[in-house]
């Protein structure tokens, strides 16, 4: 059996969840981006969904912090969940308080490029079968 098969099999459960979590939250911010434009160019209706789609997904940054430390992984995969989770908060913020919201779709902008970036981070991780890295 090649290294790679063992790294794999020895990984631990909360770490592949923590990798799923990452991109469910990628695809998330996808479809939250794909709602607010189709609320602005096509059926302002559409703002419900936006509003209402959020609380689908909202915790999943929380659950990415939780697994990974349940998972052992690296620092940065913790901070980035993290941040990610301040940055859905101000969302709220910035969505509620008047004069903030030029600000929501930039904070969007980073949410979603600091998600990617979470999400390609943890899949080498994996691959090579390291461990640790707090």
């Amino acid at each position: 059996m090649n290294q790679q098969a063992t790294s794999v099999r020895k990984t631990p459960l909360a770490g592949w969840i923590s990798l799923g979590l990452a991109w469910i939250f990628v695809v998330c911010i996808a479809i939250q981006t794909l709602f607010a434009g189709m609320a602005l160019f096509h059926d302002g209706s559409m703002w419900r969904s936006h509003t209402l789609f959020v609380h689908f997904f909202e915790i999943v940054p929380l659950l990415m912090l939780l697994s990974g430390f349940a998972g052992k992984l690296p620092a940065k995969y913790k901070w980035s969940s993290m941040v990610m989770l301040l940055l859905v908060l101000s969302q709220y913020f910035t969505a509620n308080f008047p004069g903030a919201g030029a600000w929501h779709p930039v904070i969007a902008i980073g949410l979603f490029w600091l998600a990617v970036d979470t999400a390609r981070s943890v899949l080498p991780y994996y691959r090579q079968g390291q461990r640790g890295g707090d």
